[in-house]
């Protein structure tokens, strides 16, 4: 497996370069010939198809070739290649769409939360402290620069919660301050954040309220937020005049430059939507407001409480991201204490909120926003079913109506020829507490959820479940040299792998190998690079017979990798020693 020694560049910005070359060189040299795996092509037969844009079909099939739906129907041929599934007794939906939420963000604390550690020096009295400094934008809560896409991380802990529970879209948004940043919509495949990001940015978040994270100080009051806003956007407005003048005009006098002013320009020159929140109708009258007065293009969030204004928002056309994160009674309030009255009308009333737009007209998709258990979600939106939402509409709003609102349409949110293949496979009613959701695909990737364990089969509290991933991967490595087949031969013990990649050039041992829950991870090391030796970390998940992660060498280059389980080895494949 010896390579020619190079000359390695001196500068540091070549020498990285050429660093990451070396290792997809490195692991190429591992690849065996000819085990290149085609993209897994499926047919689903027998089934009951919802398309949502269209009639149901009572027994129709699907085929997914490429992560792409190339046929639906009732008289649909079975390609050759085909993996089948019969799915006589099950009803096939569009993937969900979760309109707004945290699944797959990872963000540092906000500054002012974070908190003295353990056996830190104590902080200097007062008279000892430095003056303060003048607020940074961060502190003052004004990032609109940040984009989700940059803070995802694939292996976050909601994502395969929410998949499970039919959830295979959701628009995702950074955390934190009055102008939090662009989101970003992700399909949940957890394939790598690079293979999650579908459109990117979506729109600019702004926050009315008491931002996370935020507060101390000015805006430190509801006004003081608003003013904040309003001045930020008019900021923003200037800022582009002067610009233009400078750029126009000789003799006029270089603006100086503002990375948060910059980044606001798309919204004031109404090139990318606006998500303003709110939940009462003064909120929601207030974010109108605003948005008239800076001539946004805007999309509102939250709308808990929208049911008396349906008819303003129906007038102005405003699409809603309706919130289902309920309020709830508090759980160690006296129990003989009598709750307030506004409390409890808000928490009495929210369901039926979505039944009150729909019976108006106006566009609206469902949010779990920051809900602990992405499978309330849909239960959630069950409730509002219960409180009058027809089921059809309920099924529209988590489908193609988020999609369009999202401006997705053409790709998502329904079942058609040439739409992505996020299918979600049940047992029934997808709104009904005794439906199970047993498959769901997230770009044509199979994914079957486990069943819900009795208590008798539930592992101690604390302790993962452990997937089985001993036998034969053929995985493939995507590098700037373009697509690197290897093999990986798990063996393994309880939570420890063993094995081996290997190729006709040779065999490399991996090492620290282990298993949690779905995760896996090992390394192995490469020599005869020119660099000495280097220290490569696979890491991914694991769902049924698939596999995907990254490979990487610290800070010298990262590859996504996607795989399979060899065929004639798929009985192990999800289970538990």
């Amino acid at each position: 497996m010896s390579v020619s020694r190079l000359r390695i560049p001196r500068d540091p910005f070549r020498r990285r370069i050429w660093a990451a070359a070396a290792l997809a060189a490195a692991i190429l040299a591992l690849a065996p010939a000819g085990l290149a795996e085609k993209p897994a092509v499926w047919a689903i037969i027998n089934a009951r198809i919802v398309p949502v844009s269209s009639p149901v079909i009572e027994k129709g099939s699907i085929v997914i070739r490429n992560g792409i739906i190339e046929a639906v129907g009732t008289s649909v041929s079975v390609p050759a290649d085909a993996r089948t599934i019969d799915a006589a007794g099950l009803t096939v939906y569009p993937g969900l769409i979760d309109a707004l939420s945290d699944i797959g963000i990872e963000e540092a604390r906000p500054q002012a939360q974070a908190q003295q550690r353990p056996g830190a020096a104590p902080a200097m009295p007062p008279q000892a402290q430095q003056p303060e400094a003048p607020p940074s934008e961060e502190t003052q809560g004004l990032t609109p620069y940040r984009q989700a896409a940059e803070i995802l991380n694939a292996g976050h802990r909601k994502v395969e919660s929410a998949r499970n529970a039919g959830v295979t879209t959701t628009l995702v948004a950074p955390r934190g301050g009055f102008f939090p940043g662009q989101s970003t919509l992700i399909n949940l495949s957890g394939s790598g954040a690079g293979r999650m990001v579908v459109k990117t940015p979506v729109a600019y978040h702004i926050q009315l309220g008491a931002a996370r994270g935020f507060g101390r100080g000015y805006p430190g009051s509801l006004m003081g937020i608003i003013a904040f806003v309003k001045q930020t956007l008019m900021d923003a407005q200037r800022y582009d005049v002067a610009w233009n003048a400078y750029r126009t005009a000789p003799g006029v006098a270089r603006p100086e430059y503002s990375r948060a002013l910059e980044a606001l320009q798309p919204v004031v020159k109404e090139r990318i939507p606006v998500v303003l929140s709110g939940n009462s109708p003064t909120e929601i009258e207030r974010a109108i407001y605003i948005s008239e007065m800076f001539n946004l293009n805007l999309i509102l969030s939250g709308c808990m409480e929208a049911g008396p204004v349906a008819s303003l928002l129906k007038q102005k056309d405003i699409p809603v991201l309706i919130g289902v994160k309920y309020p709830e009674k508090e759980r160690d309030a006296d129990p003989e204490a009598r709750e307030e009255l506004n409390a409890m009308r808000r928490r009495l009333d929210a369901p039926g909120n979505a039944a009150a737009l729909a019976g108006a007209g106006v566009r609206f998709a469902f949010m779990s926003d920051d809900m602990a258990n992405p499978r309330d979600f849909v239960r959630n939106v069950g409730k509002a079913v219960e409180a009058g939402l027809s089921r059809d509409a309920a099924l529209r709003a988590l489908t193609l109506s988020a999609a369009e609102i999202l401006g997705v349409a053409d790709r998502f949110g329904s079942i058609e020829k040439n739409k992505t293949a996020n299918l979600v496979l049940a047992t029934g009613d997808i709104f009904a507490t005794s439906t199970r959701v047993k498959y769901a695909f997230v770009d044509g990737i199979r994914f079957e959820i486990p069943e819900a364990e009795t208590p008798a089969e539930r592992p101690a509290e604390g302790a993962p479940r452990i997937t089985d991933v001993s036998g034969t991967w053929n995985i493939v490595i995507n590098s700037p040299q373009g697509p690197m087949d290897v093999t990986l031969a798990l063996a393994q013990k309880g939570t420890a792998i063993t094995g081996t990649v290997s190729s006709p050039l040779g065999v490399t041992e991996i090492y620290d190998g282990s298993v949690t829950g779905n995760r896996v991870s090992f390394k192995i090391s490469l020599s005869g690079t020119g660099m000495g030796d280097m220290e490569v970390l696979f890491s991914g998940s694991i769902q049924d017979t698939q596999i995907a992660g990254t490979a990487s060498v610290g800070d010298m280059g990262s590859f996504d990798f996607t795989g399979s389980k060899r065929p004639g080895e798929l009985a192990a494949a999800g289970g538990r020693p």
